[in-house]
């Protein structure tokens, strides 16, 4: 079939965007995810890769860090030029800036952290109640996290293989019995 051909049509809760779906094509996927998002009047968007673990029932006691904020995300480190993508939120004015700029790298975290940057949007990260990260992103020998991380408080947690996150699942799950 053609690379953007509809296989199916969609369910109730998912919606199918003209945009290609390759690895090197995130940037011009997250500008698709942008402009519905805006033709839609979403106030934030919240972008995640598809190897982050999300715990959504603890997202309310984070929006008082997040509304209000236009990029919001993983990295509390002064120096980070950008929010890596396993979790990051978008304001409507950071998408507006997305939306009206040109593609840059195809990484589209990168290439947000940089739209960010040339319109002074500083980013802003989430604060655990004992001021960790709460969003677990890390480089090097972390960047891969195992069952052993502390997920308590914990909005997010990246890179995390299936049986990880099965395992976060029934943790969680096991926890509220």
């Amino acid at each position: 079939p053609e690379p953007n051909a509809t296989l199916r049509e969609p369910l109730a809760d998912e919606v199918f965007l003209d945009t290609p779906d390759y690895y090197f094509e995130n940037s011009r996927k997250i500008k698709g995810i942008v402009r519905y998002a805006l033709a839609h009047d979403y106030d934030y968007l919240l972008r995640l890769d598809d190897d982050t673990f999300f715990w959504p029932e603890r997202l309310g006691e984070y929006l008082p860090q997040i509304e209000g904020n236009d990029y919001v995300g993983a990295s509390t480190d002064s120096k980070a030029k950008f929010h890596p993508g396993g979790c990051l939120f978008l304001s409507a004015h950071a998408m507006r800036l997305v939306e009206g700029s040109n593609l840059g790298n195809w990484a589209d975290d990168v290439w947000i952290g940089d739209v960010m940057k040339k319109h002074g949007v500083p980013l802003t990260g989430l604060i655990t109640s004992d001021g960790r990260d709460a969003i677990q992103m890390a480089w090097g020998n972390e960047y891969v996290v195992d069952e052993t991380l502390n997920t308590t408080d914990l909005l997010a947690a990246h890179s995390c293989r299936p049986a990880i996150m099965r395992a976060y699942y029934g943790r969680d799950h096991k926890a509220e019995e």
